[in-house]
């Protein structure tokens, strides 16, 4: 009997007030107007831009200048193209070297048992993925099958 007391009155309970009402706006009108106002200064600064009287722009720059070494006057980044391509061809190579992999299984369901020695005469299909895609295109310009013996 307290307890429906209580509730038809409403709590505040970690700053934001429970009640039994049946209209639900008016319970969360509080909580959304707090959030916003201490958002508010938080969002003009780090997030909107436009309408600001300020002379605050973002500064552009060419991925060639951001890839370039610190000493050269970049950041140092390595160029996202290179590091793809090593990424492909580092699980290329697991690819060949574990054959017992869940990897391995997929491919083997899908392209067949000679996938790893025959993977230069496998064509890309529309249904393939971007990832799969570029994995056996990764595959094909290096030309392992040619130059790699597996023991």
């Amino acid at each position: 009997m307290k307890i429906k007391i209580i509730l038809s009155e409403g709590i505040i309970y970690l700053g934001a007030s429970f009640s039994t009402s049946s209209n639900q706006v008016q319970l969360w009108d509080p909580l959304i107007h707090k959030l916003s106002r201490k958002l508010a200064p938080w969002r003009s600064k780090l997030i909107d831009m436009a309408g600001q009287q300020r002379s605050r722009k973002l500064h552009l720059l060419g991925w060639e200048k951001i890839c370039k070494p610190k000493a050269a006057g970049g950041l140092g980044l390595p160029a996202i193209q290179n590091r793809n391509f090593t990424l492909l061809i580092k699980w290329w190579w697991r690819c060949c070297v574990d054959h017992n992999s869940l990897r391995n299984q997929t491919l083997k369901a899908k392209y067949g048992d000679d996938v790893w020695f025959g993977l230069q005469k496998i064509d890309s299909s529309r249904a393939d993925s971007f990832i799969m895609k570029s994995f056996l295109d990764s595959g094909k310009s290096c030309n392992f099958n040619s130059t790699i013996s597996f023991v």
